[in-house]
């Protein structure tokens, strides 16, 4: 049976398959399997999620790395001072953590950045409330990770929800009506 060259993972010709071993696509290396379609990565271990306690604790280890960690630079020097502070926010996390879990630098900086995500996309939300009821009354959303996100809040220079300015004409429309 003679066997075409094709890219790794689109179509199989029988029990034979293409695997590329190397760079080049010159080289090919042919596998047998059984029925076997699509080559599988070996599945990702996952961890246990974060309780609210480990994002308290985690929010109050940023907070004395906040002016690193918010650093809008993107030099070298600045990825560098990053990069030191989130080991040792991962030092300090893991030395004093009460759940006796390992956590990763990665993610810890991972669930950081959900965090904040989640903060963006709740200001987004009570915004977009504010602007269905026109400016007035309306009925608070509840949260259920309220505390958690604000303590990240305190966190971030611009999570105010947007620029102000000083001099604003909306009273001076208003005042026309």
């Amino acid at each position: 049976m003679a066997v075409r060259k094709r890219k790794v993972g689109t179509v199989f010709t029988g029990t034979r398959m293409r695997i590329n071993s190397s760079a080049t696509p010159t080289t090919w290396q042919v596998a047998t399997t059984l029925n076997i379609r699509f080559i599988m990565a070996a599945k990702r271990v996952r961890g246990p999620n974060f309780s609210a306690e480990e994002c308290f604790h985690m929010s109050s280890i940023i907070k004395q790395f906040s002016n690193i960690i918010e650093n809008k630079k993107t030099d070298g020097v600045t990825w560098a001072q990053k990069r030191k502070a989130w080991i040792k926010i991962a030092e300090l996390f893991n030395a004093t953590s009460s759940a006796g879990l390992h956590r990763t630098v990665q993610q810890l900086n991972a669930k950081y950045i959900t965090l904040k995500k989640s903060l963006k996309k709740r200001k987004s939300t009570l915004k977009q409330e504010e602007y269905v009821t026109d400016g007035g009354p309306y009925k608070p959303l509840k949260f259920e990770d309220g505390d958690v996100l604000d303590s990240i809040e305190m966190l971030m220079p611009d999570a105010n929800g947007g620029l102000s300015t000083k001099s604003d004409s909306d009273p001076l429309y208003e005042g026309m009506l």
